[in-house]
């Protein structure tokens, strides 16, 4: 069943054709003027998509480039490449070329890097990520923790200790569940409800329901 009106398909049908962009044949002729004027455009603070319209505008009768390529092109540039300035007219640092910044963002949680003894706790009573840090690999029957040809699916992965020192071993509990999956997935993620607490994002539970209202709005239509 189609998603579109009667109405709609007639407009659509109806609407003249868009016009065609131009198409590349050959690669953008960069010289030392335009190297320059991307220079400065980069020096003033100007994103690779603007620096590629007003090169488009700077000189028509050429295709401008696209962001990449205005993105490599500051790339390939060698130590007389100028500094770029931010909002404030603040030289940055060469290597901040388009980097994302993270510093508002919170640094993930390290694995355990010391191998911890094997614990017969199945389950934290007071869930905290202190106590996960200390928690160690769920124990065997035999006392040892779960070996690398034990873990499988269902079970916690997360990495206690050192890999290439003895004592390395996975948690090996149950793995937690989610509430909510989509068709054809058993929501089985890869840690316990324990260690999750240390790889948990905490935008997980809103794309979850951001998953489900589109869920909902695609049922809707029918």
């Amino acid at each position: 069943m189609s998603a579109y009106s009667a109405g709609q398909i007639d407009k659509r049908a109806a609407a003249p054709p868009k016009e065609q962009e131009r198409k590349r044949t050959t690669n953008y002729p960069w010289d030392a003027e335009r190297d320059a004027f991307v220079y400065e455009q980069a020096r003033l603070g100007a994103s690779a998509g603007k620096i590629s319209k007003m090169l488009g505008q700077r000189w028509p009768n050429d295709i401008p480039p696209s962001r990449n390529a205005v993105v490599g092109k500051l790339s390939r540039a060698k130590g007389d490449r100028p500094p770029v300035r931010d909002k404030g007219g603040r030289p940055k640092p060469k290597s901040s070329y388009f980097k994302i910044d993270h510093s508002g963002s919170t640094a993930p949680t390290p694995v355990n890097s010391e191998a911890l003894p094997p614990s017969n706790v199945v389950r934290l009573d007071v869930q905290t990520k202190e106590a996960a840090r200390k928690l160690g690999p769920l124990a065997k029957s035999d006392g040892n923790p779960l070996s690398i040809t034990d873990i499988r699916h269902g079970l916690c992965h997360y990495p206690i200790g050192d890999p290439k020192l003895p004592g390395f071993a996975y948690c090996g509990r149950a793995a937690f569940v989610k509430p909510c999956r989509r068709v054809g997935e058993d929501g089985v993620t890869p840690y316990c409800e324990d260690h999750r607490l240390l790889v948990y994002d905490p935008k997980e539970d809103q794309r979850r329901d951001n998953e489900l209202k589109r869920i909902k709005q695609s049922l809707n239509r029918y």
